[in-house]
Parts: structure tokens; C-alpha cells; sequence
């Protein structure tokens, strides 16, 4: 019988075919001309689809420590590419990112500085749980109180701690991780969401 954990991967896996079908629909639209943000949806498709990837044959290695930091890389690429909804020129936005400009010192059409907090605090008014996962999962960035407990584990009847050193998790339940699966499929969803605004944006049908 197939387990819960394989069925999440399974499914997360699936998000493939759609990422790429996105694509064809972005590159198509408006009779195939291409813009600048394009480059932006072309390159979130390329990242999502390798870090679901990557993602999913790391929890099936039974090495969370590595996938762990995927999801924050993957809500990555959504909070700046919610960032295009946020200034006056999206295209001017695609064409600083290309340049290699930090989003974090670019303002948005308020004049706020885009910083990784600001972007977060934007999309939480929608998506609530946005906030969670981004604090979740930057403790997997660096070196911190997460690494700590995959690493030990406390013996409450002899009052003594259990170490694992190795390649592989030893005090990860299943749980944590199909809690990171459906974390990567909410980002993939909501990534989706938008990519799918510019493929209507730029067909004419869609405004930013």
C-alpha cells in the first residue's frame, strides 16, 4: 500500500507537466511576442521544476537537513515574482533583476523598499500561512536551532540525549516531512496563481 509520504511526493512531482504547460501558454500569448517579465516566468518554471526535483529525491534519500533549505528557495522565487504585482513598470522590474540589481534595494510603486520581510508581509494578507513557512524554513538557511534538533533527540526516561551523525535523517518523522511536501505544493499552487495573471496580463485579458 502506497503511503502517505509517497502519495505527496507523488503528487508533488505531477506539478511538472503543469509548470511547463504554464510555459507554453505564457510563451504563446499575445501572438508569441516576448517581453521582459517573460524572462522572470521563464526563469521561476526552470527553478520550480528543479527544486521540486530536488526536493523530492532528497526526502526519499531520507536527508531533510538538504531539503529543507528547497523550500525556502522555492518561496523564494515566489516572493519576487509577486514583486512584478508590486511596482508601476513590471517590465522595468524583469529588466533591473536581469541586470543583476537585489530586489531587496528596489522599491515598489509605494516607495517601499522590497525587502525578503516586505514581500512576505505583502503576500501573508492573502495567504496567511506564507509567514510560517518563511520563518520555518530560513532557520534551514543558517546554521541554527533546527540543524540542533535534527542532530539530537532527548530520552525523557534516563534523561540523556540521543546524537545522530550521518547522511541520513535518524529523528525526522514522516509527518515533518510530508508537512515540507504540501509546504512546497502551497508555493507551487500560488506561483501557478501568478504565473497564470501574466499569461492573462499579456494576452490583454488581465491587468496588473
Amino acid at each position: 500500500m502506497q503511503s502517505e509520504l509517497d502519495k505527496e511526493l507523488e503528487s508533488l512531482a505531477a506539478f511538472e507537466d503543469e509548470l511547463l504547460n504554464i510555459w507554453l501558454e505564457i510563451a504563446n500569448a499575445d501572438g508569441g511576442k516576448f517581453y521582459p517579465v517573460d524572462l522572470i516566468a521563464n526563469a521561476v518554471i526552470k527553478r520550480s521544476i528543479a527544486l521540486i526535483a530536488g526536493f523530492c529525491t532528497l526526502i526519499r534519500a531520507k536527508n531533510f537537513i538538504c531539503a529543507a533549505p528547497l523550500v525556502r528557495l522555492h518561496l523564494d522565487s515566489l516572493l519576487r515574482f509577486s514583486a512584478i504585482w508590486l511596482v508601476k513598470d513590471c517590465h522595468g522590474l524583469a529588466n533591473d533583476i536581469w541586470d543583476g540589481k537585489q530586489v531587496r534595494k528596489l522599491k515598489d510603486k509605494k516607495g517601499e523598499r522590497m525587502t525578503d520581510q516586505y514581500l512576505v508581509d505583502c503576500l501573508a494578507k492573502e495567504s496567511p500561512w506564507i509567514k510560517s513557512v518563511y520563518e520555518a524554513t530560513s532557520g534551514y538557511i543558517h546554521l541554527s536551532k533546527a540543524h540542533i534538533y535534527n542532530a539530537h533527540k532527548p530520552n525523557s526516561e534516563s534523561e540523556t540525549w540521543q546524537i545522530t551523525i550521518g547522511k541520513e535523517d535518524e529523528f525526522i518523522p514522516d509527518d515533518i516531512r510530508i508537512e515540507g511536501c504540501q509546504a512546497m505544493k502551497a508555493i507551487t499552487e500560488k506561483l501557478i496563481w501568478y504565473l497564470n495573471g501574466w499569461q492573462q496580463t499579456k494576452n490583454g485579458t488581465h491587468k496588473l
